[in-house]
């Protein structure tokens, strides 16, 4: 079992590193809200549906292995191509959890942290951000979503 766990934080190293390399918020003056996370990416387009408090997520799948999905309480940031807000992922999918599948994952099939940690029951109200991206065996960006919003009543 050990040796499982730590088979699955190898992509989990990768996930920080891209966490702290992606998505939407830069230092940029020009920022537009809803750029695609990384630049120069295969844009995945990804769409939300279910109730928003346990949201399922769905985009076609890309046949890579390294496959996140992130739902943030705060506007992805990015500087220098990596994630810079990591910490305020609230929930986390990606390929090597082996729950779901990609292209298609529901709310209780995601983690509240890279550990594997259970999610919540539900979101919490308020405003959160949401991405889809893919990596290489490198752990660089090959394909991302844009940025997207999901508020909880």
């Amino acid at each position: 079992m050990r040796h499982r766990s730590l088979h699955l934080l190898a992509p989990l190293s990768l996930l920080t590193a891209t966490l702290v390399g992606a998505c939407g918020k830069t230092d940029d003056p020009g920022f537009v809200y809803q750029n695609q996370i990384f630049r120069d990416t295969e844009l995945i387009s990804a769409a939300k549906s279910g109730s928003d408090a346990t949201p399922a997520f769905s985009w076609q799948a890309l046949g890579e292995k390294h496959v996140a999905l992130a739902i943030f309480s705060e506007p992805i940031q990015v500087a220098q191509a990596r994630i810079v807000n990591s910490d305020k992922v609230v929930w986390l999918w990606h390929s090597g959890l082996g729950k779901g599948r990609e292209g298609n994952v529901l709310f209780e099939q995601g983690a509240k942290d890279e550990a594997g940690t259970p999610p919540p029951t539900k979101l919490a109200p308020g405003t959160y951000y949401w991405a889809v991206w893919a990596l290489d065996e490198g752990g660089h960006p090959i394909a991302s979503s844009v940025e997207n919003t999901l508020t909880v009543p």
